[in-house]
């Protein structure tokens, strides 16, 4: 009977690390994600900035700087430019059309996010408010 409860526990502590282990694999693989939309964003900036209007130009310089920054926290720069030299070989015309509208809104939504703060701290600033 002893040796029955000793099995039943050493299974139920197997389950639970590889419970563990696939959460950190969700956790990894959602990162990774991530990191893939950023890499497509970093893509369209540069396809941006080899366009000869200014105005795109200028726009896919901010995409492709903000992009790299944020991927330049978590990887490596040689694992960051092989995933940016994979992602612009494949990525269609389609694609590029896609990501460009996704990765405009998110640095809009940015762009608004810096402005609120900065109209904050004038505003607390103009009151002789000390920033938090």
């Amino acid at each position: 009977m002893g040796r029955l409860v000793v099995l039943r526990r050493r299974r139920a502590g197997v389950l639970a690390a590889v419970g563990m282990l696939m959460g950190l694999c969700q956790v990894v693989f959602a990162s990774d994600r991530q990191a893939v939309a950023d890499v497509r964003c970093v893509v369209v900036g540069l396809r941006m900035v080899e366009m000869t209007t200014p105005q795109p130009r200028a726009a896919g310089m901010m995409l492709a700087i903000y992009y790299l920054g944020r991927l330049d926290s978590g990887a490596p720069d040689a694992e960051v430019e092989g995933l940016i030299e994979k992602e612009a070989r494949e990525m269609t015309e389609a694609q590029f059309r896609a990501n460009a509208v996704r990765c405009g809104k998110a640095l809009s939504l940015k762009g608004q996010e810096i402005q609120k703060i900065g109209a904050d701290l004038n505003r607390k600033a103009q009151s002789g408010a000390a920033p938090k």
